[in-house]
């Protein structure tokens, strides 16, 4: 049999799934996405599977923001165009570790290449002021809604400027700084308040873990002392895995007992 060729990049891979998320917004189904039928890379199917979950999640925020630096709302542009532009802007906001001129350069080439040539300087010019926008990231510091103020989950992106709606609208601020639909908000604001409305919306920010279900007799510290990233869980027979994926694997393959599952799924019913 022969092998697939590689995808170019994580960045290109995302593409097409992202255009046909475009084409569909805001009837958005659940889109998955499997890097491993890509034959890319280990670490261009983590890259990959982040910028796709990061721009399902952030959709509303990347938006507004870009809206700030195009003539015509992005909803108007063409679905692989706002694929690229949401896939950089995710990179340049929320993922910390893609150096901002790699992500630029490799948009405006998938722009070049993917959409047409005349969008390969609209990309550039749009997301050279995306990445401007970055100030400074606040890790594991609480959020406060403000102008300049934007959440993830752990922190809270400080802006070079006013960029966000007023807070005094806490409607329409809150769905654009954590992405969630403004009717949505506003059901949550007249049934809750503003105070468990904001941290209804930051919870939806958090990642959730990774928990492994494990052999009876399991040496926890055993598995610790070897390098193991593992947190106990309260419930029994449960561990919080807080490593990659490829290593995941590995341990699950030591013993047959051991399986991702979340702890409710393996309760009794009553």
């Amino acid at each position: 049999m022969i092998p697939a060729p590689l995808v170019v990049s994580a960045r290109e891979a995302v593409i097409a799934p992202l255009a046909a998320a475009a084409r569909m917004f805001p009837d958005l189904p659940p889109t998955p996405f499997d890097p491993a039928s890509l034959n890319l890379s280990q670490r261009d199917a983590v890259l990959a599977a982040a910028i796709h979950q990061t721009v399902l999640d952030r959709w509303i925020t990347l938006e507004f923001l870009l809206d700030q630096f195009l003539r015509q709302p992005s909803r108007n542009l063409e679905p692989p165009l706002r694929a690229v532009l949401l896939s950089g802007a995710a990179q340049l906001l929320f993922l910390s570790h893609s150096a901002p001129y790699a992500v630029v350069d490799e948009s405006v080439e998938l722009a070049r290449r993917l959409v047409r040539p005349g969008a390969a300087g609209l990309v550039n010019a749009v997301l050279r002021r995306i990445a401007e926008l970055l100030k400074a990231r606040h890790e594991g510091e609480p959020w406060t809604p403000d102008v300049d103020a934007l959440p993830f989950d752990g922190g809270w992106i400080e802006l070079s400027g006013p960029c966000l709606p007023d807070p005094d609208t806490p409607a329409k601020h809150l769905s654009v700084a954590t992405s969630h639909p403004p009717a949505l908000v506003k059901s949550w604001l007249d049934a809750f308040g503003e105070e468990t409305t904001r941290g209804l919306c930051l919870h939806s920010l958090t990642r959730p873990p990774t928990i492994v279900a494990v052999e009876a007799g399991f040496d926890l510290e055993a598995h610790r002392a070897a390098g193991r990233a593992l947190q106990s869980h309260d419930r029994e027979g449960f561990l919080l895995w807080q490593d990659g994926r490829e290593a995941l694997r590995s341990f699950l393959s030591e013993h047959p007992a051991r399986r991702v599952q979340d702890p409710t799924a393996a309760a009794a019913i009553a």
